[in-house]
């Protein structure tokens, strides 16, 4: 009896890159929830520091007004999105509780101006007055961080390893780490529980979601982003690693984003990247400016241009690139 038979199944057959020991879907699935699965401690210790962060003092009323709304939230239904603009002002953004983690009810959350977020328990939606936003042309590159292009230590790739920079991004633990000023900087997280990390898992499997890493001399993933590709929008959802390799990743990441024609990045409320030029936007004109933009964009797997990395010597001024420790000529990048 004649069966049907799809073009890539013949495809495959002569593939040179399919090998009979390849693995299943179901094989990689498993690896995938095994990356993402949080231990028995790193769950204790994200839900003490959420405990201890939502009942200090000068949160406590933030708190209140938080589980009053989850308590009355009418979002549940996965067809009713909150309406961005009864989001609470303390906290600030806060309007309701995820009701469909599914990518396509994701990416529709996100066209209207919500965003994910959360710590424990389901995540939540979220609309802050204001947003942190960067054109990708509009990048601020100082001469430290031309420097920290120069570097041979350190190798940036895309979307290589995703599972474990959401994981890595997950955990509550902070990271410790020297920036390119000598400095010593310590970024504390609070992590995100493993339905929220399976989320943008998801969305990284149907090409929505994109990482960036960079590792280290020995191969170590020292930094990574985690972001959304909607049309010619990128949303920075969390980032983890050292101040100079997490400037480094930003670097290379708007790099090509101009290039590729994004025009805009949003860095939701990560305040801390004002130093390269994200700069705060009322939530009203947040959503005017994204009108229109959530088309087009850049699909599939990505890869690192070297034509979109290049920064010459001259550029950088000898006192600045002296103070890169361990710096030498040349950023690693891997396609």
């Amino acid at each position: 009896m004649a069966r049907d038979i799809r073009i890539d199944q013949v495809a495959a057959l002569f593939s040179e890159g399919v090998s009979p020991d390849a693995p299943t879907r179901g094989e990689l699935r498993r690896r995938r929830d095994e990356v993402l699965r949080e231990s028995p401690k790193e769950r204790l210790v994200r839900l003490f520091g959420a405990l201890r962060h939502g009942l200090s003092p000068q949160r406590l009323s933030e708190t209140w007004a938080a589980v009053d709304l989850v308590l009355r939230d009418r979002s549940i239904c996965p067809l009713d999105l909150p309406d961005p603009e009864q989001a609470l002002s303390k906290p600030d953004g806060l309007c309701g509780i995820t009701a469909d983690l599914s990518p396509e009810a994701i990416i529709d959350a996100y066209t209207r101006g919500l965003h994910l977020g959360g710590s424990v328990g389901r995540p939540t939606w979220w609309s802050p007055s204001q947003r942190y936003v960067l054109s990708p042309g509009d990048t601020h590159i100082s001469g430290k961080v031309r420097g920290l292009l120069l570097r041979r230590d350190a190798r940036v790739t895309f979307d290589r390893s995703p599972y474990e920079v959401i994981a890595a991004c997950a955990r509550p633990e902070p990271h410790a780490g020297a920036n390119y000023r000598g400095e010593e900087r310590r970024a504390s997280r609070r992590g995100f529980s493993p339905e929220r990390a399976r989320s943008y898992a998801n969305l990284f499997d149907t090409g929505v979601a994109h990482s960036v890493e960079v590792r280290g001399a020995t191969g170590t993933l020292e930094a990574g982003i985690v972001g959304l590709s909607l049309g010619r929008v990128f949303v920075i959802e969390t980032l983890f690693g050292a101040a100079d390799m997490v400037d480094l990743a930003l670097v290379v990441l708007h790099r090509h984003l101009a290039a590729w024609g994004y025009e805009l990045i949003d860095a939701k409320q990560l305040k801390g990247l004002a130093r390269l030029g994200f700069a705060p936007v009322p939530r009203a004109e947040f959503r005017a400016r994204t009108i229109g933009l959530f088309h087009g964009g850049r699909r599939g797997r990505w890869q690192v241009d070297r034509a979109h990395c290049g920064v010459e010597p001259a550029q950088v001024p000898a006192s600045d690139a002296a103070k890169v420790q361990g710096s030498k000529p040349g950023l690693k990048l891997a396609a």
